[in-house]
């Protein structure tokens, strides 16, 4: 179920809204925070909003800045090694407006759900592609394998749990049960819960080592605080993900349809594709293709949150996703570097392999009696 590119039919209340919605002038509610802004839903269609809650700071414009740069980075690779574009998407970053921008507060200023951490008040917006939540089927699975038997039916009912994305965590273990009450919105799922579960977790380290090769490679991105997470996105009418170029176009017999190569046939919120995405990339900054690069890879990927596998004491299974992830890492990598540069993969994954060994030792040293 948690593979991310099956599909998964949901008859949640989400998905009747998203679908009753498509003609609707609805509010558009709050679905998921993090340090920089607030996401709010546009119903009806695959938009949302990200709102600042910083004064005076870029971070959410560096964000449609870096995003944009990500996004093109892998359209530009998803001729000549489509699996790095079909295994890992980035939410489209459509536009950015701000205070002045008379024309859309006029029309929607009054449609956000405001609250008391953000006022009510004309701001910058970054409106961007929508990540849908895990379909109901995999909520229920979550809520019946992590939930204590007495609070199941209080999680199922929490209308804050059907924004549900999975967070897969493959250089992380779980901290024991928590006590509290379970929290979809943001679930943890880390290595050894995929170890526990029998999940796809070789299928993972191949797309976020792609991932990662990508954006560092390519896009030439540090990745500074960048976040995978598992969602799912609805199949829409003749949507359009990559226009063709024209050398595309020439390249097919004269008059051959193309409308199967860009778009989705119908438009289905009840009828989820599971994607594993790659976000937040408001505290990126630019990388060079030398030595200098790898070290400041390294250190921010010693610094983000262990989505990637890391190297690990903590038996085979890990050890295993690390050993995958390195390999595949390398091998992609490789297809945007050439010369002596092709040494660049392997000197990153040895720089955090040192910087993993150097921590260890720290710690045995630091619970010495």
């Amino acid at each position: 179920m948690m593979s991310f590119r099956s599909v998964i039919s949901t008859s949640s209340s989400n998905a009747e809204t998203q679908q009753a919605a498509n003609s609707n002038a609805d509010q558009y509610r709050e679905i998921g925070q993090g340090s920089v802004g607030k996401i709010f839903e546009h119903p009806g269609t695959t938009r949302c909003y990200k709102l600042p809650l910083l004064k005076n700071s870029d971070k959410l414009y560096n964000n449609y800045i870096m995003q944009t740069q990500v996004q093109a980075a892998f359209d530009s690779v998803a001729k000549t090694v489509p699996d790095v574009a079909v295994q890992v998407s980035i939410p489209r970053a459509f536009w950015w407006a701000n205070k002045d921008t008379a024309s859309f507060w006029d029309d929607n200023i009054d449609r956000f759900a405001w609250e008391s951490d953000l006022a009510k008040g004309r701001m910058d917006v970054l409106c961007m592609e929508r990540i849908f939540p895990v379909p109901q089927p995999l909520r229920n699975l979550l809520i019946q394998k992590y939930c204590r038997p007495e609070d199941r039916e209080t999680a199922k009912a929490n209308p804050k749990n059907k924004h549900c994305l999975v967070r897969p965590m493959l250089g992380r273990s779980a901290h024991r049960m928590s006590s509290l009450p379970l929290n979809l919105r943001n679930f943890p799922m880390t290595v050894d819960r995929f170890e526990e579960l029998g999940l796809p977790a070789e299928e993972y380290t191949t797309a976020m080592a792609d991932a990662m090769a990508v954006l560092h490679w390519n896009a030439k991105l540090d990745g500074l605080d960048i976040e995978f997470v598992l969602g799912s996105s609805p199949t829409l009418e003749q949507e359009v993900r990559r226009p063709l170029t024209y050398e595309d176009i020439k390249s097919l017999p004269q008059g051959a349809s193309t409308f199967e190569m860009v778009t989705n046939p119908a438009a289905v919120f009840k009828k989820r594709i599971m994607s594993l995405w790659m976000i937040d990339f408001d505290s990126c900054s630019a990388i060079t293709v030398d030595a200098a690069g790898v070290k400041k890879a390294v250190k921010t990927f010693m610094e983000t949150y262990a989505y990637c596998p890391r190297p690990s004491k903590g038996g085979t299974f890990r050890q295993n996703l690390w050993v995958r992830f390195g390999r595949r890492y390398i091998d992609t990598s490789q297809k945007f570097l050439s010369g002596r540069d092709k040494d660049l993969p392997k000197d990153f994954l040895e720089g955090v392999t040192s910087n993993v060994n150097a921590n260890r030792a720290r710690e045995r040293t630091d619970s010495a009696p």
